[in-house]
């Protein structure tokens, strides 16, 4: 936030309370960082399993992903137009997986770096 010269908004979309949860792992890892504010406009958008959410004009639609309970784990599937890309997320095997997925141009599983 302070090292670059960032001005165009940013959006963070994820389950219900991603805004603390981004809050509290920036402060772990950056303390005294609650009391920066950035210099852009910096929007969170909470999004439930199930239903498609439209984010900035991509269809995001979250699928339950089984994983440790309190990082809210969740599949993605996102398209754009006929393009769809499918993250797996962090967990295992789950039939909502496989619906999640299903006819993607892309799955993504298990990518960490």
């Amino acid at each position: 936030m302070l090292g670059t010269r960032r001005t165009a908004p940013r959006t963070i979309a994820g389950p219900a309370g991603v805004e603390d949860q981004v809050a509290q792992t920036l402060e772990a890892l950056f303390p005294g960082s609650g009391v920066m504010k950035p210099k852009f406009t910096l929007t969170y958008v909470e999004f439930a399993v199930g239903p498609a959410n439209d984010i900035l004009g991509l269809e995001v639609r979250p699928f339950a992903a089984r994983y440790t309970p309190q990082t809210k784990p969740t599949a993605l599937r996102v398209a754009v137009g006929d393009k769809v890309v499918s993250y797996s997320g962090d967990g295992e095997f789950t039939t909502d997986l496989c619906a999640s997925s299903w006819d993607a141009g892309l799955f993504v599983a298990e990518c960490h770096f």
